[in-house]
């Protein structure tokens, strides 16, 4: 089992150097009975999601724009996402619809992937645009989480 580590925040959200990239995990979740019922799918409640330096690597990497905006939102995406869904049956997807920017509604993904040992990791995180999101719930690959009371029951 991966511990729990601290890692330093900055105004971006986690910074982890590239000595530790590859060495640190961080507790930043659980895979809710919520969103386990919602999805149907078969996953221990309350399974632990951890990013690991090589993950908030590949997003400062690959989409350093959304990450510098959203990077510090990764935890709330997971706790409390608009929508959620699973991607080609092998990733989690956390969305999260921002109202209050300048350019309108922005939609932010965090897609979760078990590891081979089944340890939950979040493996990025990126902007998606209202079309696809709009087209994965057309397609049910994709469920709003409307009535958020609805699925506690």
């Amino acid at each position: 089992m991966m511990k729990d580590v601290n890692v330093q925040k900055n105004r971006v959200g986690f910074y982890i150097n590239k000595k530790e990239q590859n060495m640190k995990s961080v507790k930043i979740g659980i895979i809710t009975r919520e969103v386990i019922k919602v999805l149907e799918v078969n996953i221990e409640p309350e399974s632990p999601i951890y990013i690991a330096g090589y993950n908030v690597a590949h997003m400062q990497t690959r989409h350093p724009r959304d990450f510098r905006e959203y990077g510090n939102e990764i935890r709330k995406i997971i706790s409390d996402p608009d929508y959620i869904g699973i991607a080609s049956g092998k990733s989690i997807e956390y969305i999260k619809e921002y109202k209050h920017v300048p350019e309108g509604s922005v939609f932010v993904k965090v897609a979760v992937k078990a590891s081979p040992q089944g340890t939950f990791y979040v493996c990025t995180m990126y902007r998606v645009k209202r079309n696809r999101v709009i087209n994965f719930i057309n397609k049910c690959t994709l469920k709003a989480v409307v009535d958020k009371e609805a699925v506690l029951s």
